[in-house]
């Protein structure tokens, strides 16, 4: 897991939960909290506002806390960051949280992006392709980019495996240049 404060903060969030026995819920409270923060952007900014005002964040923790009847560690770790003015980690924080829970269950994520909607039989070829490569089971979110003109767009963290056409057609060119 990366030093940034929200990893930290997440794998320290994981150990409360497992030692207090309340992954399950703190696990559905941080999913809850990423698909809120992923609908409504600009909360993260909102909260690090709130949070800089004095008793502000406070009350912002409180209200979280009692309304959506969190978890001891998901509360404890809300009040710590109100306090420390840090509100607007919430959302990197649920990334790391979940990302770290999928690396701890052997799960990588991919994004494949190709022009169209590709069938099953595709989908089902690229996943065992991935799994092959990694060793690992993949969670592939699917998107669709007509701007390909053909072929996909594979990324895998930092990795990015590119058969798109225009890829494809920039490789023929670099070879014919060289000869």
């Amino acid at each position: 897991m990366h030093s940034s404060p929200a990893h930290r903060y997440a794998k320290a969030l994981i150990e409360a939960a497992e030692t207090l026995k309340t992954r399950q819920q703190t696990d559905a409270e941080i999913q809850y909290f990423d698909a809120v923060f992923k609908e409504r952007p600009e909360l993260p900014h909102l909260l690090n506002r709130i949070s800089s005002i004095p008793e502000s964040g406070a009350a912002v923790a409180r209200y979280l806390i009692e309304t959506l009847e969190v978890s001891r560690p998901m509360g404890n770790l809300i009040r710590m960051l109100a306090q420390r003015k840090r509100l607007g980690l919430l959302p990197e924080i649920a990334r790391a949280f979940l990302k770290e829970c999928r690396r701890q269950a052997g799960l990588i994520s991919a994004r494949v992006t190709s022009v169209r909607n590709l069938d099953r039989d595709e989908c089902d070829r690229i996943r065992e392709r991935l799994h092959r490569i990694t060793g690992q089971k993949v969670e592939i979110e699917w998107n669709q980019d007509p701007s390909l003109m053909g072929g996909i767009m594979i990324r895998m963290g930092d990795r990015v495996i590119d058969g798109t056409l225009a890829a494809q057609l920039n490789r023929l060119k670099g070879h014919m240049l060289n000869y």
